[in-house]
């Protein structure tokens, strides 16, 4: 397990985040075509920086190796009366994954929840994440509304 700490991402590291995310994306099981198309819509500007909460896993050699963004969550999105956040993307860098980064991660973000005194935390995962997050603990959530419901949602009630 490496340790890592984690903080607030900055402008400056947007480039170093965003290659994070694109080689996430090319390990997912999806045609290179769907992965070039839509790696894109999953990369972070300025813009979003103000709107969500970025935040950067750093290893020993002060290098990133991890990214998770939380964003309050559309009270649509969640049972009538719960609150939470939405874990908008959590990536580890390939060389860096299965060495428990992933889920310190997740442990940071269950503790935003906690300290905003939330419900919990819902997740809309990539399918091949589904396996982490239903190891993490996570119910997968019911799709009611096949129009409207994202097919892969988990949520941790805390």
């Amino acid at each position: 397990m490496i340790k890592i700490s984690i903080r607030q991402a900055k402008e400056s590291e947007l480039e170093v985040i965003n290659y994070i995310i694109r080689t996430c994306v090319f390990t997912w099981n999806l045609s290179d075509r769907v992965k070039r198309l839509t790696v894109s819509s999953y990369q972070y500007n300025s813009f979003d920086l103000e709107h969500f909460e970025i935040f950067v896993a750093i290893d020993a050699s002060k290098r990133i190796v991890g990214v998770v963004t939380l964003e309050e969550i559309n009270t649509l999105e969640l049972s009538e009366g719960q609150t939470g956040l939405l874990l908008h993307g959590l990536y580890v860098e390939p060389a860096f994954q299965n060495q428990r980064i992933g889920q310190q991660l997740l442990q940071f973000s269950l503790q935003r929840v906690k300290s905003k005194e939330l419900d919990g935390l819902l997740v809309k995962a990539q399918v091949d994440a589904n396996s982490f997050f239903k190891q993490q603990g996570f119910e997968h959530l019911q799709v009611i509304d096949a129009d409207k419901d994202y097919l892969y949602r988990w949520w941790k009630k805390i």
